[in-house]
């Protein structure tokens, strides 16, 4: 995330693959340092569910486009299955 706010200059980076397992410990958590850090809001639109698996990472695209019509910088994937997206598994 610093590399993208730091070096790219983005304000607004979408996640997505977020369990109710990682809230505690994985990306989530991560994502709200980063931004405070940063002086940026947090904003909970940009935050997609996932499983991990490369379907999610197409649904939170479709999510973050098609239902919440939100603009973002960047999506930041929680892992490279959800990154690469369908078929390139």
């Amino acid at each position: 995330m610093s590399h993208l706010i730091e070096d790219h200059h983005y304000r607004r980076m979408a996640l997505s693959g977020i369990s109710r397992q990682s809230r505690g410990h994985g990306s989530l958590p991560r994502l709200h340092r980063s931004l405070e850090e940063h002086g940026i809001p947090f904003d909970p639109e940009l935050v997609a569910p996932g499983n991990f698996y490369f379907e999610t990472g197409a649904e939170a695209v479709k999510l973050f486009l098609d239902q919440r019509k939100v603009s973002f910088d960047a999506i930041v994937a929680s892992n490279d299955a959800m990154a690469m997206g369908p078929g390139r598994n």
